[in-house]
């Protein structure tokens, strides 16, 4: 009531602090002198905490200070971080969450083994539960074949040596996708026993498009 009293008579309130530390006053010349956030808060002797970073931001915003010139005013806009083109050398290890998305987009729940397994995903349907093996591959022949290991690596059988075909018992489908986002679902009895294949050879399995998530849209 007090604060609302002062506004209508147009007093000038800029020197209360509150609980705060700092007044209206320091905190603008703060900002008028500094880069960043983090030199916004030393110059007011703060301690560098996430909490105090936002009551500080917070409060800028409010009394309409320029903040334009510091950094991270805006987190999407810092230093393009994120507007980098997809490295195809990450596709092995980002190819069983894009395999679960595609899943869980079609109503299947999925859950990631939290001990190591011989399959990458377990989904489950409504009439059972599926282990996939999710592979991918950016080896592609000199005649346009998308080629593709499919066996067992030799430290997961905790030996060296040659790749090793997977037990059909262990899994029943291979998740495959390839660096171009093709996704194929091949059932392991269509491929048991082998260690590599050539997609081209099954593209009756080929069941989706992920490509979207290869794309470089940072142009």
């Amino acid at each position: 009531m007090v604060r609302r009293r002062a506004g209508e008579l147009d007093l000038d309130t800029s020197h209360f602090s509150g609980n705060r530390r700092w007044s209206r006053a320091q905190l603008e010349q703060a900002i008028q002198l500094s880069s960043s956030w983090p030199e916004v808060a030393e110059r007011l002797g703060l301690i560098r905490e996430r909490r105090t970073g936002l009551r500080l931001k917070r409060d800028a915003f409010r009394l309409g200070f320029d903040v334009s010139h510091l950094e991270d005013v805006h987190p999407q806009q810092r230093d393009d971080h994120y507007r980098v083109p997809p490295r195809l050398s990450e596709l092995r290890r980002a190819a069983p969450s894009m395999a679960a998305a595609w899943f869980t987009l079609r109503g299947f729940a999925v859950t990631f083994p939290i001990e190591p397994q011989e399959y990458d995903l377990l989904v489950t349907g409504p009439r059972q539960v599926i282990r996939v093996q999710v592979k991918s591959t950016t080896s592609l022949t000199s005649n346009g074949k998308w080629q593709v290991e499919i066996g067992q690596r030799p430290h997961s059988l905790g030996r060296t040596g040659a790749r090793a075909p997977y037990d059909p018992e262990s899994i029943d489908l291979f998740a495959v996708i390839n660096a171009v986002g093709d996704l194929y679902l091949i059932p392991i009895q269509v491929v048991a026993g082998l260690t590599g294949i050539y997609l081209s050879a099954y593209e009756v399995y080929k069941v989706g498009d992920v490509s979207s998530l290869l794309a470089d849209k940072t142009d």
